[in-house]
Order: structure tokens, then sequence, then C-alpha cells
């Protein structure tokens, strides 16, 4: 029997991560986005066999981004703009919050980011919008061994945000095979 390309499944290690207008291919594994529906009981009287089910709150679980640790500190400046208001550039706006602790203003440092998994020849396949993302936890680098041989340092970026959108086909927007980054 003869398959079918139209619905092969797509290889997973293809994939590119962008956000603020730059597209980056370096990452050994990024995580899909995905939503978790909670489910509530309500009974009627006291019968066991009377329980009804209902849909609760939606919400979308974290993305973690692994790369191999490099000079680049794209990540980290990140992540400062969230955890470290000592280090605002000049111009950002600070919000006062309990204890007169400065923080940014969270449109600063929420952005969209865009996961796009591309085929072998090249064009984008699916691609996933993470609106108002933001840093969440951030390891600059793999814990230390020096027992491990040619083991690379990896560094990592968990990302929250509060919802995303699933494209596919002639949905997708962005580059298209040549005019950008394609792994």
């Amino acid at each position: 029997m003869a398959r079918n390309c139209v619905v092969d499944p797509i290889e997973k290690f293809r994939f590119t991560v962008s956000w603020d207008g730059l597209t980056r291919a370096g990452f050994s594994a990024c995580g899909t986005p995905k939503k978790t529906t909670g489910k509530g009981e309500y009974r009627e009287g006291n019968g066991p066999e009377n329980v009804q089910i209902f849909a609760g709150l939606t919400r979308c679980e974290d993305i973690t981004l692994e790369r191999g640790t490099t000079t680049n500190q794209d990540f980290y400046d990140w992540a400062l703009l969230v955890y470290d208001s000592e280090v605002l550039p000049d111009g950002l706006p600070v919000v006062q919050v309990a204890g007169n602790i400065p923080i940014a203003n969270s449109a600063d440092y929420k952005k969209d980011i865009v996961i796009t998994l591309w085929s072998r020849d090249g064009i984008p396949r699916k691609q996933w919008i993470c609106y108002n993302a933001f840093p969440i936890s951030f390891s600059p680098g793999s814990d230390m061994n020096s027992t491990e041989d040619d083991t690379k340092s990896m560094e990592s970026l968990t990302i929250g945000m509060e919802n995303f959108t699933e494209l596919k086909g002639s949905e997708i927007t962005g580059p298209v095979a040549g005019e950008d980054q394609v792994p």
C-alpha cells in the first residue's frame, strides 16, 4: 500500500522560534503549547449517581526552550526585565509595587512568540503564536561536573503565556523558505 505524503507525520527536529522580529534556529529543544482544562463536579441532592461534571478553568502550560550555552545574552536580558528592576534601561517605565519595590511594566517584558515547524523542503507546516509570553524561569547553564567528557553546557528559559493560536497550511504567517533562517 502506498503512503500518502499529505498526511505523513511532520518531523519534530526542524523548528524555529521567533520573537522581536528575529528568528532563532539554534534551539535543541522547544516545548509545544498546551492547554489544560480543569474538571468540576456538581451533585444535585445526596444521591451518588447524580454527579454531573462541567468544564472548569482553562490554563496554558509553560514552555521550556533549551540551547547550548553561548555568549549571546538575549535570554538573560529578557529575564532581567522581569526579575531585576535595578538594571532597567533609561526611559523604561517603572511601576511602584508594595514595599516601594520598582518592577518593569508588563507591557515591556511580555512578547508574542512564534514557534514554526518546518517540512524537509523548507515549507512551514504548523505554527503556534503564543501571546503575552514572559520568562518565569531562567538557567544560564548546566550544573558543572568535571567527570563528564565532551558534554556541552545547556541554558534554558521557561516561559508562561496567556493564550496561543495554532495555524496550519495557508494560515501560516511570517517567513518562507529563502527569506529567513530555516533549519
